[in-house]
């Protein structure tokens, strides 16, 4: 409820001042919180309201169970109602989850809209299954909420599916900004497991290696076989199109991968897989790799420049290629 002028904040009225109804209930909605912020009173309900639910509220100024009138900064003016039914516009649609990510001491919720950073729920409002462990912390910034929980998921849990279920609180639900729209409450059966799978920042192509770069140094006493590794044609290839490889090696972050050089044609987009148990961080980095789907790998084109016209100016020469050519090679 927005006033015209500022409001003394000593004058909040209890929750049993307010009447809210949505919709065609004769059931009033309870209010759990009453707070003043500068112009506005805010209250929050034990039920969030829906984007098109028809809302009307009844507030009252004086009586036993109203608390003391709303009243301006200087106390010189004091808003009174009696009973009369105010019909108000629901707010928009609520933020839903477009995503969710854990990654051992973290989980990330992803958002359609921008989160309220201001309104924090305690983490008891979130229950993780799957292993168990505790939120500790929730920080919210954008579209994004991040848990950090205790304990951590173990890496050798990668295999499994954890879960997540959020129940809005009575107090400080998620929400969007004011006008606030709340989170609804929603069970993730299964969240997409970071914390032991590939995180590649990036890769790099050197003659017939692939170099994949990972986010922890990789323990290189621990190297799967050469035959884990494969590269397929196509997304969706049969392992029996793919190309295993012929070495496997490791350089803190990074693992380069050989294979023979006609699985890597010039130009064309491969697709690498991994299968196994032993591509691990190392001891205390908290992650194991054991399966890449797929993910796709960019061949750079060796094919050599082709020579397409040239032209005689005085004295010089102009020849034009189809490629660019290399400015640091000029021969003599």
């Amino acid at each position: 409820m927005t006033f015209s002028e500022t409001l003394d904040t000593r004058s909040v009225p209890s929750a049993s001042a307010f009447k809210v109804l949505v919709g065609d209930s004769t059931n009033p909605r309870r209010v759990s919180q009453v707070k003043i912020l500068g112009a506005t009173v805010e209250f929050t309900l034990n039920i969030f309201v829906q984007r098109g639910d028809s809302v009307t509220v009844e507030y009252c100024a004086s009586g036993t169970d109203c608390g003391g009138p709303i009243q301006s900064q200087d106390g010189s003016r004091v808003f009174t109602s009696y009973g009369a039914l105010t019909p108000i516009t629901a707010p928009g649609t609520p933020p839903t989850v477009s995503g969710t990510l854990i990654d051992a001491y973290t989980i990330t919720i992803d958002f359609n809209k921008a989160l309220d950073s201001a309104t924090i729920p305690d983490g008891s409002a979130f229950q993780v299954t799957g292993f168990t462990t505790t939120v500790r912390k929730v920080v919210i910034s954008g579209m994004k909420v991040v848990l950090h929980v205790l304990p951590p998921m173990p890496p050798w849990r990668h295999s499994y599916d954890p879960g997540l279920t959020y129940t809005p609180p009575s107090t400080n639900s998620l929400r969007t900004p004011t006008p606030a729209a709340y989170v609804a409450g929603f069970t993730r059966s299964s969240i997409n497991n970071n914390n032991g799978k590939l995180v590649v920042s990036g890769t790099a192509i050197e003659d017939t290696d692939i170099e994949l770069t990972f986010r922890v140094d990789i323990d290189e006493n621990r190297l799967p076989a050469n035959d884990k590794f494969k590269v397929c044609p196509a997304e969706s290839s049969a392992d029996s199109a793919c190309t295993a490889a012929t070495a496997v090696s490791v350089s803190g972050k990074v693992v380069t991968v050989t294979f023979p050089s006609s699985a890597l044609p010039s130009g064309a987009t491969v697709w690498l897989r991994y299968s196994g148990t032993r591509l691990r961080g190392k001891s205390g980095a908290r992650t194991e790799v054991r399966r890449i789907t797929a993910h796709p790998i960019s061949i750079p084109s060796t094919a050599a420049p082709v020579f397409v016209s040239g032209a005689a100016d005085g004295t010089s020469v102009a020849l034009t290629f189809d490629s660019a050519l290399d400015s640091t090679s000029t021969p003599p």
